[in-house]
């Protein structure tokens, strides 16, 4: 195995390992927010329109 294969492999397994360090921290934010009850339902409706106003918002800045 040359040089640049090991350094490809272990740049590949660092960035797997962040990968998954981000997503444990979604996840523990997300259980967290759970425990302190500060979820809603989901209503996509309601989402849709919050993207059109930080999309028209975005738009005039």
């Amino acid at each position: 195995m040359t040089e640049v294969e090991r350094l490809t492999i272990t740049l590949l397994a660092a960035l797997q390992r962040q990968e998954f360090a981000s997503l444990k921290a979604d996840i523990d934010r997300g259980m967290t927010d759970l425990a302190d009850r500060r979820l809603t339902d989901f209503d996509a409706d309601r989402i849709v329109e919050r993207g059109k106003a930080l999309s028209v918002r975005s738009r005039s800045t």
